[in-house]
Order: C-alpha cells, then sequence, then structure tokens
C-alpha cells in the first residue's frame, strides 16, 4: 500500500475552541435532528438507538453518535485497480485527489470554455494517473456528450477505470444503477463478486442536505453502495441562505 504525508499539524484553534465547535454540534443532532429520513431508514435508525420527534425528525443523543464512531474502522485499507497502487487511510496520513463535477473544460486550443466531454474525462484522468503525488482520481468532469443517464454513468465509470490504476471514485444518478456499475468492475477484474474483494472504486454520496434533512435519492444510493461493498465517500453538501431583503 502506498503511504502518504502526515497531517494535523495545523491547529488554528485550540482544544477549548474545538470542544465548543464539537459540543454545539452535538447539540444541533441532538434537539434539532434531522427531517426527511425514508421509512426503511427511520426503523434502522430508531433501532439503532435513535428517537423521532412529534414531527418525525430523527434525533441522537451524544453517547449514540459517539458509540457508532467506536465502532467505526479507524484504519481502512483502499486497493486500486492495481492493488499495489492502492491507500492506507487513517493514522492521520493526508491524501490528495481529484473531485467535483465540472461541466465545461478550458480548451487548449482555442482557449475557451466548452462543454466536456467524454474524451476530456479519460485524458484528466490519465494526468491523474501520472502525477506522483496525486493519489486517486474521483471524475471531476461530467461528460456533456452523453445524455442518457445510465450510459452516463456506466461511461464515466470505464472511462476512470481504464485511464488510472489508483483508487478512483464515481458518483451514480440513481440506486438502480450501482450494481450494474458493480458489475462492470466485476468483469474488469475478472471474475464475479471480485469488485466486493478488491473495491478500488468509491461511491461519492450526498445523503444529507440543507437545512438538515435527508436527501432521498442520496440514502438509497448510499444504500445499493453498501449491499454491493462499495466504500463510501460522504461529501457535505452545505448551501448558501437566501439573499437577505433591503427594506
Amino acid at each position: 500500500m502506498q503511504a502518504s504525508f502526515k497531517g494535523g499539524c495545523y491547529r488554528p484553534l485550540n482544544d477549548s475552541q474545538c470542544a465548543q465547535i464539537t459540543q454545539a454540534a452535538f447539540d444541533i443532532l441532538h434537539k434539532i435532528g434531522i427531517a426527511d429520513a425514508p421509512e426503511w431508514l427511520t426503523q434502522l435508525l430508531l433501532a439503532k438507538g435513535a428517537h423521532q420527534r412529534d414531527d418525525g425528525r430523527i434525533t441522537f443523543t451524544r453517547s449514540h453518535v459517539e458509540a457508532a464512531l467506536q465502532r467505526a474502522s479507524h484504519r481502512v485499507s483502499l486497493p486500486g485497480f492495481d492493488d499495489h497502487r492502492g491507500l492506507d487511510i487513517g493514522n492521520a496520513y493526508v491524501h490528495i485527489g481529484t473531485g467535483g463535477a465540472a461541466v465545461q473544460t478550458l480548451d487548449a486550443e482555442s482557449g475557451r470554455y466548452r462543454d466536456s466531454t467524454l474524451a476530456d474525462l479519460y485524458r484528466m484522468m490519465r494526468v491523474v494517473d501520472r502525477c506522483e503525488h496525486v493519489h486517486y482520481g474521483i471524475r471531476p468532469l461530467v461528460a456533456r456528450d452523453i445524455t442518457d443517464p445510465l450510459d452516463l454513468d456506466i461511461n464515466t465509470a470505464y472511462s476512470c477505470l481504464k485511464a488510472t490504476a489508483k483508487p478512483i471514485g464515481t458518483s451514480f444518478h440513481t440506486a438502480a444503477h450501482v450494481p450494474l456499475i458493480t458489475r462492470l468492475f466485476d468483469l474488469a477484474l475478472g471474475g464475479e463478486d471480485r469488485f466486493r474483494k478488491q473495491p478500488f472504486c468509491f461511491g461519492v454520496i450526498v445523503h444529507v442536505v440543507s437545512p438538515l434533512r435527508y436527501a432521498t435519492e442520496g440514502v438509497d444510493i448510499m444504500r445499493a453502495a453498501i449491499d454491493a461493498g462499495m466504500p463510501l465517500q460522504i461529501c457535505n453538501a452545505g448551501q448558501a441562505a437566501p439573499p437577505a431583503r433591503h427594506h
């Protein structure tokens, strides 16, 4: 597995300030909670010790959250398609990767922005493969030359897979696409259930959005990815508040 640089040295806040922020987060989860949990998730969370307010919001006590954190893995091995190019996640290691979902790219010949294409995605991921200090590649571009959502998800996954043997990440239009993509990965690895044993691609998931509510599509995709043995990269989707009105 590939080692990386150690982090955690930059500490702009003291311990007391960090504790204040942490406590505020626990207070929000306990007093306000998260809305719009689908029924299957609601039942799962309640069975694991969460609570449901009269208005349906799911709340979590500090002890409940801390117990979940204690159960979670503190070190994870993330393989690449080439298992020798995988990553050891944890122990304060810092890894650099691509990300985003740009819908345009700067054309090197014309100097103008244009809609990004699948060929652009492949070329960019080839660059990722050759960059020593870029450790993984989440698809950075959306192929605007593919309009069908399933075709887009399949071709995006295949383009990233073909371009680099490093760990990759991709998103999904719907939960139904996840098993189709993992089947593609099984074929690339040479057999049924091979991806489950060597999960070189993680799903990029947005499961909670502002203001403190679950995204139904996101949690469904998360569930499908977990069922497929796919690692997750959870993204925060904080949104800006509406503009202030001047009177």
